[in-house]
């Protein structure tokens, strides 16, 4: 049996199919090509968490059905 939270729709999904998988203190932008196609949606989840995105680079991303590049962000504190 699936969880009802397994079908519900990401609020930070776009219409690209991109995707916010985040901790808290980190975040990924699946199907994001670049920095600048995962910047928007890492910044309002990062701003939605009280810090703000600095860009970590392109780093491979595994779910149990397949490895992709992602753009990982890390959320960090704007008053430190």
């Amino acid at each position: 049996m699936l969880a009802a939270g397994a079908c519900a729709e990401s609020p930070y999904r776009t219409s690209n199919l991109q995707e916010v998988k985040g901790d808290g203190t980190s975040v990924v932008v699946t199907h994001a090509r670049n920095e600048a196609e995962g910047r928007p949606l890492a910044e309002d989840y990062c701003r939605t968490h009280g810090g703000a995105a600095q860009f970590k680079g392109m780093v491979q991303y595994r779910t149990k059905r397949e490895t992709s590049k992602v753009a990982s962000f890390e959320c960090y504190d704007r008053t430190s």
